[in-house]
């Protein structure tokens, strides 16, 4: 690797706090393979050209070294702490979705989980690793970069903990986690929402494949779909799928050759898993939070067995907080954005979240007043959340006060909660928190999950 990683750096990294410097770390690593300004002056199109196969074992080399396969990950996960309002993201992993999410959530909540999407080559077999063959995992690789890029900022300031697949370290918990998931195959099914959301990230992945494609290739493409195609016409079709293809944030910018190996990796993650997330939400004194509507159902279709018999004492509060409309700012200058979250009008949201985080896991009783007044709070913080969201779109229209004020996107939502009842626990869940936390300060139930679904989708 050229002297560029070394493990005693590692060693030491783990003994300075872990959970945000591994983020930091391996940015620092890519940054220095890429030749990348740490800056911030990122030039993307230059990323992308000088991203030769090379780099990319390099890229992937840093990341199994960082995540070696002895490596004590419950250890160095985060533990409950009732001054933290943490929330562990679990859904689609893709920077063309999941920043959205990151920005909206910050609001919401002080800390953000999130599974890395870079793949650790440890445990592969040769011919499906990045290492080997890392060609394969040129459009990959790009996507997980960007990924990185745009998340960083927020790995900085402590807001986004990223942290590595789980299973790349536990051979024993991967398959009992992968055995009870078997069981619930035959029940998943996926609904045309979630299917549509899944189709349309594929679907481009496929067409940048197609449109990254040689000359030559292309040419036999078009000429497959269309026989009857004049070659007028099939050379002004392939000129105006590569100034497409120029313009894909996404795309390689390293012209391929004809003979090369042309076949790229597509990799659609929507991790962790419902089991996975349970265990790691209680190890780490997490909320589940999601915005995809099978991993909602999937939480959804498993209360009765969680919740087994008892009655939730929370049933009011949950059908209050059913299709509860809310509101994101998302300003497109990311350091304003960031600037902003600090302030205090933007904390009411937050404030109420750990009010009722700390009241469920309080393990004392609630009476049909607690639950009103967390209710009424609950709606004047949404109230004053708006408000502020408001002054922020006024600003935005270049009003003679702000005429430098950056632009913002008003996104709005709604909320769905589930809440477990006092001192149930789901028994796999809680055996593998037994086996494998590291710690006794797992929470002994899922307290929260919530439920973001936007109205305005493709904002």
């Amino acid at each position: 690797m050229g002297g560029r990683f070394h493990q005693e750096s590692v060693a030491v990294l783990f003994r300075n706090g872990w959970q945000v410097w591994a983020g930091i770390y391996i940015y620092d690593i890519v940054t220095g393979i890429l030749g990348v300004d740490k800056k911030g002056n990122l030039d993307w199109d230059d990323v992308r050209k000088n991203l030769t196969d090379d780099k990319i074992v390099e890229i992937h080399e840093a990341v199994a070294a960082l995540w070696p396969p002895d490596t004590d990950l419950f250890a160095l996960l985060p533990r409950p702490d009732s001054n933290v309002l943490r929330a562990l993201f679990t859904g689609i992993i893709d920077p063309r979705v999941t920043y959205k999410n990151i920005v909206c959530f910050s609001f919401y909540v002080d800390e953000i989980l999130i599974q890395s999407p870079f793949i650790n080559a440890n445990n592969m077999r040769k011919e499906y690793s990045p290492i080997d063959n890392p060609e394969q995992y040129r459009n990959e690789t790009i996507k997980n970069l960007m990924f990185l890029f745009l998340i960083i900022p927020w790995v900085e300031i402590g807001v986004i903990n990223l942290f590595p697949d789980p299973w790349n370290f536990n051979y024993s918990l991967m398959m009992t986690v992968m055995k009870e998931a078997e069981k619930r195959r035959d029940l998943i099914k996926i609904d045309d929402k979630s299917f549509k959301e899944m189709e349309e990230l594929f679907f481009e992945d496929h067409k940048r494949n197609i449109l990254s494609l040689p000359d030559n290739n292309l040419r036999k493409f078009f000429r497959q779909v269309s026989p009857d195609i004049s070659e007028e016409k099939l050379s002004m079709l392939v000129d105006y799928a590569k100034r497409m293809n120029a313009k894909d944030p996404l795309a390689d910018l390293i012209p391929k050759k004809s003979g090369e190996k042309l076949s790229q990796m597509m990799i659609s993650r929507m991790t962790p898993n419902i089991e996975m997330s349970m265990f790691l939400a209680q190890s780490t004194g997490s909320m589940i939070i999601t915005d995809n509507s099978f991993r909602w159902s999937e939480i959804c279709a498993s209360i009765p067995y969680y919740y087994d018999t008892s009655k939730n004492p929370w049933e009011r509060f949950e059908s209050f907080l059913s299709d509860f409309p809310i509101q994101f700012p998302l300003i497109i200058d990311q350091a304003v954005h960031m600037k902003e979250l600090n302030k205090s009008e933007f904390r009411f949201m937050k404030k109420i979240l750990k009010r009722l985080w700390n009241a469920i896991n309080a393990n004392v009783a609630v009476n049909e007043i607690q639950i009103e007044d967390l209710q009424k709070d609950f709606i004047s913080a949404q109230e004053q959340m708006s408000k502020s969201i408001e002054k922020l779109v006024q600003r935005e229209k270049g009003t003679t006060d702000f005429p430098d004020y950056p632009k913002l996107i008003n996104i709005d939502a709604k909320l769905n909660c589930k809440i477990s009842p006092i001192g149930h626990m789901n028994n796999l869940v809680y055996r593998l928190l037994m086996s494998y936390a590291g710690h006794e300060k797992y929470l002994k139930s899922l307290p929260l999950s919530l439920y973001v679904e936007y109205e305005n989708p493709n904002a």
